[in-house]
């Protein structure tokens, strides 16, 4: 009768057990295959393509899934405030938001109370302090520093102090303005170095018309140094190359250009090696995509994480004995 008893107990026991696995496998299961949604400013950029791409390689290691969201052109808050509407009905598991203009964001899409529903995180571009309660994290570089960094490098230059011209997109974006804001504050506590009365500059988000601004800066003599807080002049290498050379030509003082990019690319590298860009400030969007995928897989488990996950930059000068102007930047966009 002890024996019998024992033996269902076991049973009892191995039968509990095998519920417990049966437990454990359901509970993976639903926790795998989560989709996780990247929303960029816009979905062909390139840093936000690699922003997805590096979200994508992490997640197919744990069974989950990153898409993109948005639409594909040039950035506009209004576009990306029917993007994240349309994201938040199809209910995913988190939303990673690049952040065009955060008040807008806040008062429409971000209203609706199904938005509470995802996990929602910034990548990129943050939300002013007003409005950070709306995420649950931030994922990328300081975009204050990214700014002093690229000031710094004007310094290094030892160009004599003069008038600075900024680049820029849209004087709304958080992640620009953070970015001038550093450049400000570092040349002013550091230099002799001010800002020229027509600056910044906005481009709207077209390569185009930061060509023909920076065609005006450089020929009207606006300014004696400029820093571009986004890559738009340099996505055309070729007639960047042509403007800087063009203006040169026409005996202009030599101007100390400064680009805030994504990786860096061949081109980019030649376009330093022949003094036509004084230096770079290069942010890892790829890396960036990887710790969007880990911030959201880890918020959606119930961990917790800090605030601000930081990404890397690196900053990258051209050589300053270099004196040759090579016309032949020629090179792809990877």
């Amino acid at each position: 009768m002890a024996l019998n008893l024992l033996g269902r107990v076991a049973m009892w026991q191995r039968a509990g057990l095998a519920v417990l696995v049966l437990v454990f496998l359901c509970t993976n299961t639903e926790a795998a295959d989560r989709t996780f949604v990247v929303l960029g400013k816009s979905a062909d950029d390139i840093n936000f393509v690699d922003v997805l791409a590096g979200c994508q390689e992490q997640a197919r290691l744990h069974g989950d899934r990153c898409v993109q969201g948005g639409a594909k052109g040039t950035a506009h808050f209004r576009g990306q405030n029917a993007a994240l509407r349309s994201v938040i009905e199809s209910g995913p598991d988190g939303i990673a938001l690049s952040v065009t203009k955060g008040p807008f964001l806040a008062q429409n899409a971000l209203s609706d109370p199904r938005a509470d529903e995802p996990v929602l995180i910034t990548f990129d571009s943050d939300f002013g302090p007003a409005f950070r309660d709306l995420r649950q994290a931030y994922v990328g570089p300081d975009n204050e520093q990214v700014g002093k960094e690229l000031a710094q490098m004007l310094l290094e230059t030892d160009s004599r102090p003069g008038k600075v011209c900024f680049l820029s997109s849209d004087p709304k974006d958080t992640n620009l303005k953070e970015r001038i804001e550093g450049a400000r504050r570092h040349l002013e506590t550091r230099s002799a170095w001010s800002e020229a009365e027509r600056c910044p500059l906005y481009n709207g988000d077209s390569v185009n018309g930061a060509l023909k601004q920076l065609d005006f800066v450089l020929t009207k003599d606006v300014a004696s140094a400029v820093i571009s807080v986004g890559a738009w002049p340099v996505l055309a290498p070729e007639r960047f190359s042509t403007v800087v050379t063009r203006a040169r030509a026409k005996g202009s003082e030599r101007v100390p250009i400064l680009v805030a990019t994504g990786s860096l690319r061949d081109v980019d590298f030649r376009l330093l090696a022949n003094h036509k860009v004084d230096g770079f400030v290069s942010i890892d969007f790829r890396e960036m995509g990887r710790r969007v995928y880990d911030t959201l897989s880890q918020l959606s488990d119930g961990d917790r994480v800090p605030d601000f996950i930081e990404t890397p930059v690196v900053k990258v000068m051209s050589p300053i004995d270099a004196t040759r102007d090579d016309e032949s930047e020629h090179g792809s966009q990877h």
